[in-house]
């Protein structure tokens, strides 16, 4: 299962496409996107734990500028020792043993998609401070954490209207 509950399966995928699903890990996928054994695949949006709907969109716009040809990947050996090293580092931050949780990662993963992309910025850090508020939010709040509402200022700042107060509950 995923961070999310879901279950990673793909049965219409044909094994030859050398994907697998192993301890919660789809494998073996550069970036968590790219299947690294045939390079014009990808998978959108497996990490969780994460700016989940900027990370669909920086994932969806990296595989079209590799597709176009704006994006070059690195040698398929480079791409498994960069994948190795990546989950060895996941490993070290955490207890957990799904390799697509991002969390704490999120930032350092999305800029490596955009730093790697023609014309694409890092991560506005409004958008991590976002993220990591309303998780801290969740975690105070579960009932009511969804109902909050986040007005972009500029590119750092935020504002967060407790939406309980505006919506109470039924």
């Amino acid at each position: 299962f995923s961070v999310s509950g879901y279950t990673y399966r793909y049965p219409f995928l044909h094994e030859s496409c050398g994907i697998n699903v192993v301890n919660k890990n789809v494998q073996p996928l550069y970036k968590h996107l790219i299947n690294i054994e045939h390079p014009s695949m990808c998978i959108i949006g497996i990490p969780g734990d994460t700016v989940v709907f900027y990370m669909f969109d920086l994932q969806v716009r990296f595989f079209l500028q590799l597709m176009k040809g704006y994006v070059t990947l690195p040698s398929k050996a480079e791409m498994l020792a960069d994948t190795d090293q990546d989950i060895r580092a996941h490993r070290k931050e955490s207890q957990s043993t799904h390799t697509h949780v991002m969390h704490l990662r999120s930032e350092k993963y999305l800029n490596s998609l955009a730093s790697m992309m023609r014309g694409e910025s890092p991560v506005p850090p409004v958008l991590l401070k976002i993220y990591f508020e309303s998780f801290a939010r969740r975690c105070e709040d579960f009932t009511a954490f969804r109902k909050d509402k986040y007005k972009i200022i500029n590119e750092k700042v935020f504002v967060r209207e407790p939406g309980a107060a505006k919506y109470p509950s039924k």
